[in-house]
């Protein structure tokens, strides 16, 4: 199956907002080498869980339906903020291939069975984003500005002449739509992240698409 940008994509997304009276470390959880002046800023109180069940092209002929689960920690960089996808689950081949090229530490992996992409256990990580019934706590739109960052993406690979990419990736997007906002009661309030117990403090679903267009290199100083 061929990879060839832009690709589009459809998303239903499933987000839980946490924010911690001590921070959490998530240095363990990042790909290998991320240069050490990234690395020292995953350390965070604030950090985002999203699960999607995802449709997309791979190019003008095909397409893809994949369910993945992105552990997103905000960075400030550069006077910018950034959020940085220290670590993505995703149960589709093509899925892991494209995110790695694209700068995503992307991981094998299948959500439980039966749970609708919801419920997710592995390594240093137990998740389950599964709703309770009726309305929830909050009925304001309002999504926590992280959703809006930008990705900071980390390549380094070679792998043939003329496919390679060294250095801070922005991810490219274009015409975006958001259909639908909904707030949610998570029914499990309590996730372990990095091996650390944390408390949902939001969890709202997006419907949106998009066109993924690449990624461009991004200006960031070292210790800014």
């Amino acid at each position: 199956m061929s990879i060839r940008f832009p690709n589009a994509f459809s998303c239903t997304g499933r987000s839980m907002l946490f924010d911690e009276t001590d921070p959490v470390d998530f240095r363990a959880l990042a790909g290998p080498g991320v240069p050490a002046d990234l690395i020292e800023r995953l350390v965070a109180r604030r950090f985002v869980v999203t699960t999607s069940q995802v449709e997309s092209t791979t190019s003008e002929q095909h397409s893809i339906r994949f369910a993945e689960t992105i552990v997103k920690v905000p960075v400030h960089w550069g006077g910018e903020d950034f959020i940085f996808p220290v670590v993505t689950f995703v149960d589709n081949e093509h899925s892991l291939i494209r995110g790695y090229l694209l700068g995503f530490h992307k991981v094998f992996a299948a959500p439980r069975a039966g749970t609708d992409g919801l419920v997710l256990q592995v390594g240093e990580l137990a998740l389950d984003l599964r709703a309770e019934p009726g309305p929830a706590d909050w009925a304001s739109p309002d999504i926590p500005p992280e959703h809006g960052y930008p990705f900071l993406l980390w390549t380094d690979y070679s792998l043939v002449p003329g496919v390679s990419s060294h250095g801070y990736r922005r991810l490219t997007t274009e015409s975006y739509v958001r259909h639908s906002v909904s707030a949610m009661r998570p029914a499990h309030p309590e996730q372990r992240i990095a091996d650390r117990q944390v408390t949902a403090r939001m969890m709202y679903e997006i419907r949106d698409s998009f066109v993924l267009t690449g990624s461009v290199p991004a200006q960031v100083e070292a210790h800014a």
